[in-house]
């Protein structure tokens, strides 16, 4: 297959461009599609690399992962350019019920065909290095990365800190187009050495530092009986709302460059201190006799006290 020349199935130019990235583990531990016109692979497991249920940047990265849609739904999918707030993004969706005069397809093959059984499932170790050779055979050949702009290359994790009122503070973890949220309850603790926030900032400075086993996770308990857990993995950061990794609880999933990570949640803190923070929202006694929190000293560690035990973590 040349470079122009698009495969009329999966709808790509290039035969190995996919996966993008963690391909050894993707392709041994994902369920694959696989084209039968020119042998790409596709994955259509939840847990996958780069999901077709994502937000693009580019046309091209849809394009490449169109055709596992269509074996996922079995049915005809399409590329639709949507407006966000600041900017516009590709979907993938199913051509019925989205495809009206309204809203036109921006991308819509044409050339669709049911997809087969045995044309989907874990594929073999032999298979997957065979197809991991011819890969790199192609990447020397072609420099198709520079179409895929930041959804390949990376997705930065930022972050937010919100006042909520009863000694909580929400967190916001964010990229470009999704935000998983988290409310903070340090109320009796006192000692910002043993903050949840310095917790999570010592987890966070570990992998920004590359220095981290395969499958690490944080993991994080709530006063209100909530659990949740970051899981750090081949690139990819990974949130959930419960205490173990479960893909149905899945609901963040970046591939962010770890070396970031740290210096993004020190940043957000730091505007948070010196632009929102208010003391007593936190730091509180409650003036209610009646409440146990009014004998307990029911009150967090300063914010300050907390920030100041990030600055420490890097000397």
């Amino acid at each position: 297959m040349t470079e122009k020349s698009f495969c009329p199935e999966c709808y790509s130019e290039y035969s190995r461009v996919t996966p993008f990235y963690a391909s050894e583990n993707c392709l041994k531990n994902h369920r694959q599609y696989k084209c039968k016109t020119c042998g790409r692979l596709i994955c259509i497991d939840k847990r996958g690399e780069h999901s077709f249920f994502a937000k693009f940047n580019s046309e091209n990265a849809a394009r490449y992962l169109l055709r596992g849609a269509e074996a996922f739904f079995k049915e005809e999918c399409a590329i639709f350019k949507k407006h966000g707030n600041e900017s516009y993004y590709f979907e993938i969706l199913p051509v019925y019920g989205n495809l009206t005069k309204k809203n036109p397809a921006y991308f819509l093959p044409g050339t669709y065909c049911q997809p087969v059984k045995k044309q989907t499932g874990i594929i073999s170790e032999e298979e997957v290095q065979k197809y991991i050779a011819e890969q790199e055979e192609e990447r020397t050949k072609c420099d198709y990365k520079s179409l895929l702009n930041d959804d390949i290359q990376r997705l930065d994790l930022n972050f937010d800190f919100l006042s909520c009122k009863c000694g909580a503070i929400k967190l916001l973890f964010k990229t470009k187009y999704e935000v998983f949220s988290w409310d903070f309850f340090d109320d009796e603790n006192d000692e910002a050495e043993t903050s949840e926030f310095v917790l999570l900032a010592k987890w966070l400075l570990r992998i920004s530092s590359e220095n981290v086993n395969l499958s690490d996770v944080f993991k994080l308990y709530s006063n209100d009986a909530g659990s949740m857990c970051i899981k750090a993995e081949d690139g990819f950061l990974r949130f959930y709302d419960s205490f173990e990794p479960d893909d149905e609880r899945l609901r963040l999933s970046c591939f962010s460059p770890y070396k970031s990570v740290f210096e993004n949640f020190k940043t957000a803190l730091k505007t948070f201190l010196e632009n929102v923070y208010e003391p007593e929202e936190w730091e509180r006694l409650s003036s209610n006799p009646d409440s146990d929190a009014y004998y307990d000293g029911y009150e967090g560690a300063s914010l300050k006290k907390i920030y100041d035990c990030f600055e420490e973590l890097e000397k």
